[in-house]
């Protein structure tokens, strides 16, 4: 929405005060909506390394080490916890969705994506701990999914095709002796400085896992980043508040 110079001398200076105040109000309602909306987390991380039992062509699965791992996790920020006590809150199913790929190379140009999930949320598991155990306890966040509907790994045993079945997908983020979270609340703050810059010491790891009867693949990694987008409503907001100063500025 645009607000040209000839428009404002139509309005006069308390008319578009009066524009400006509504157009707030309508970007806060928005924020507002989209706080309560849904809450997403972006991440990512490379896979370091890779291990199998009982296959005798792993390779031919495609996964590999310096291979990257990416995924997409949301919920309902309204969603109360399946249980808190105040230390550590978990969220279980319904209204958690999970979609994930695990790709050659980083980023999207010239990137062959060796697996892809599917978005499915049958069985996903949130925590968050604030100080768990007291006395400068520790603080995590993780996701846990054991969905069984999930695609199975495909690709050769002894020459002869063979699918190996989706069993978990895990990440977690850990602090020792520090408080980083004030509340058991879903963080809305996490983003990808804290990882660079060694916030979650004590733990930053993933665990992907295929298994069927004797047959397992495992790619573990560290995460490189995760990433709570801003609501598109937020950016409108800002907009409004720059529309407000040029304002401002037209009639100093």
């Amino acid at each position: 929405m645009n607000i040209t110079k000839n428009t404002v001398k139509v309005f006069g200076e308390f008319r578009s005060a009066a524009y400006v105040a509504v157009f707030l109000s309508a970007s806060l309602m928005a924020a507002s909506n989209a706080e309560a909306a849904t809450l997403v987390y972006n991440f990512q991380g490379q896979i370091s390394t890779l291990t199998t039992k009982s296959i005798s062509d792993p390779e031919s699965f495609g996964f590999e080490v310096g291979n990257w791992l990416y995924g997409t996790l949301s919920i309902d920020s309204d969603k109360a916890p399946t249980s808190d006590d105040g230390e550590k809150a978990a969220w279980n199913n319904p209204d958690i969705l999970l979609d994930f790929r695990v790709q050659d190379l980083p980023g999207t140009i010239g990137a062959t994506t060796i697996y892809s999930s599917n978005i499915i949320s049958d069985w996903m598991k949130l925590e968050v701990e604030d100080d768990h155990g007291g006395g400068g306890g520790h603080d995590k966040f993780k996701m846990e999914d054991k969905s069984s509907t999930r695609p199975d790994a495909t690709g050769l045993h002894g020459g002869s095709p063979l699918s190996v079945a989706f069993e978990k997908l895990k990440f977690e983020l850990q602090k020792n002796s520090s408080s980083i979270f004030t509340s058991t609340d879903l963080p809305t703050d996490l983003n990808f400085d804290d990882i660079a810059n060694g916030l979650w010491a004590d733990k930053n790891t993933f665990e992907l896992k295929f298994k069927q009867g004797g047959d397992e693949i495992k790619l573990t990694g560290a995460l490189s980043a995760i990433t709570v987008p801003i609501p598109a409503a937020v950016w409108l907001f800002g907009s409004g508040l720059g529309l407000l100063g040029w304002m401002r500025r037209k009639g100093a």
